[in-house]
């Protein structure tokens, strides 16, 4: 009966496990909390930066701080964090795959990346390059600064992300 139950827990058991522990790793900012979040910067590739700043955490108040200093709507800029929270990556290519292409940066648009988001708060600091998107344009390649790892997301958040401050701006 030992052997029945190794083998059981070898062949049932111990994959959905890996699968389990597979897919929570798909978060690729498993600690990002938009709560904690009280800075956010986009550059946006050949455009203006955007900067805004949480005024007060209870009421979700944003201001913009560039390219000019202006109340924000703090709804749109929740939901890209939350999103962010969200995120998860349908193809990560490993830092051991990278290591035989010298041309990654290049190859997946980090070099010049269509965005660059940075987070700042308690405990929170991040910036992500947003590079070239798939050939179909359904997805799109993501680097987080400091991980070794490139990601494939899908790109439908990306329309979250301003591309100009009257995007953020309060009325």
């Amino acid at each position: 009966t030992a052997a029945v139950l190794f083998v059981f827990i070898w062949l049932v058991e111990r994959p959905i496990r890996q699968e389990r522990l597979r897919q929570a790793s798909r978060i690729i900012l498993p600690r990002l909390d938009p709560a904690s979040v009280n800075s956010v910067e986009i550059k946006p590739r050949d455009a203006n930066e955007i900067h805004a700043a949480r005024m007060d955490l209870a009421n979700n108040q944003w201001k913009l701080t560039q390219p000019i200093s202006y109340p924000a709507q703090g709804g749109p800029i929740l939901a890209l964090l939350e999103a962010l929270a969200k995120l998860e990556w349908q193809e990560r290519i490993a830092a051991s795959e990278l290591q035989d292409q010298p041309d990654a940066q290049e190859k997946y648009g980090f070099d010049r990346p269509l965005f660059e988001v940075a987070l700042q708060g308690f405990g929170t600091s991040c910036r992500i390059l947003i590079g070239q998107s798939s050939a179909l344009g359904d997805q799109v390649f993501l680097e987080v600064v400091g991980n070794p790892d490139i990601y494939l997301v899908g790109a439908d958040w990306l329309q979250l992300i301003p591309s100009d401050k009257n995007q953020w701006r309060g009325l």
